[in-house]
C-alpha cells in the first residue's frame, strides 16, 4: 500500500467495506499516536461532491476534532487541502498537550501533502492511478 501518512502512525482502516464518501458514513480505524494505541471512529457530517467532504470523529483521542477535505482545479489539475478544528484532550493542560498535538498534526499532513504529490506525479509520467492505490 502506497502510505500518504507516516508509517509510524501504523493507521489501518477497520470498516469491512469502506462505504462511498456519503453524509452518515461512518469509518472505524486504528492507529497509534506517538506510540500509543488509538481506536478512531469518524462520522462523514457533509459531502459538496467533487469539491469538499468534511468528517468529524464520534469516537477517539481528542475534545473535538473535525476535517475538511478539499478539492481544487488547479494549474491543470488538483489541488489537495485540509482544514482541521480540534481541541485537544487534557482538560486544564490543553495548552501543554497542544503544542504537541499541534506539531504532530503538522508532520502529519505535511507528509500526506508530499506523498499525495509524488503519487500523481508519478501518475502523470504513466504510473498507476493513486486513486486505486490509497
Amino acid at each position: 500500500m502506497n502510505h500518504v501518512i507516516p508509517r509510524s502512525v501504523r493507521f489501518e482502516v477497520l470498516s469491512p467495506d469502506v462505504a462511498p464518501v456519503a453524509p452518515g458514513a461512518v469509518y472505524d480505524y486504528r492507529l497509534r499516536l506517538r506510540g500509543v494505541p488509538v481506536r478512531w471512529r469518524t462520522l462523514i457530517t457533509e459531502v459538496d461532491h467533487p469539491w469538499s467532504f468534511t468528517d468529524v470523529q464520534a469516537r477517539g483521542p481528542y475534545a473535538h476534532f473535525e476535517h475538511r477535505h478539499r478539492f481544487d482545479a488547479w494549474e491543470g489539475g488538483t489541488r489537495v487541502g485540509d482544514v482541521i478544528r480540534y481541541r485537544p484532550p487534557g482538560g486544564p493542560l490543553a495548552g501543554v498537550v497542544n503544542q504537541v498535538v499541534a506539531r504532530e498534526l503538522w508532520l502529519l499532513f505535511k507528509t500526506r501533502h508530499r506523498r499525495l504529490a509524488e503519487l500523481y506525479t508519478a501518475h502523470a509520467d504513466g504510473g498507476p492511478d493513486p486513486a486505486g492505490l490509497l
